[in-house]
């Protein structure tokens, strides 16, 4: 995801990379965090906490990423509040692109709670790991839940 988001940013298109792995986030691994500001989690406990607060600045040209935060004991009903849908709504509707990085699909509901707010969703499989079946039922679901699956990614193992 976060190779992805700064490829298109760096194509000069406004993005936003969201880091809906509030589980066992990782996104710091890859983009240091400009600061230790507060992150989605802390936004969506805090309705004092203003959306532009996680947002942050860019963290290269056109890119800016909102880091998942302290991890909170129930992530999935966190991401299907109705605080988490009004904020992915003003994600894609502020940025060209936003791009939302969930847990893996066969680990928790979350990926599919994230992109049922967005509408729609890129299902990546890992070569070597993730089965044909597998990737095919995530289909399905994601259609039966309304969300335009708009293709699927091979990543390496």
């Amino acid at each position: 995801a976060a190779n992805l988001a700064a490829a298109i940013a760096m194509g000069g298109t406004p993005t936003r990379l969201v880091e809906t792995n509030l589980r066992l986030p990782c996104l710091s691994e890859a983009i240091r965090p400009p600061s230790l500001g507060p992150g989605l989690s802390d936004f969506l406990l805090d309705e004092g906490l203003s959306a532009q607060a996680v947002v942050g600045t860019e963290v290269i040209p056109e890119l800016r990423v909102v880091f998942a935060g302290t991890r909170p004991a129930e992530a999935a009903d966190l991401l299907a509040s109705d605080r988490f849908a009004q904020f992915a709504d003003a994600c894609l509707r502020d940025s060209e692109f936003t791009i939302f990085d969930t847990p893996p699909a066969n680990r928790a509901v979350d990926a599919r709670v994230v992109a049922r707010a967005a509408g729609y969703a890129r299902v990546v499989a890992r070569r070597g790991r993730s089965f044909y079946d597998d990737v095919a039922l995530l289909s399905a679901q994601l259609a039966q839940d309304g969300v335009v699956v708009v293709g699927t990614i091979l990543n390496r193992g």
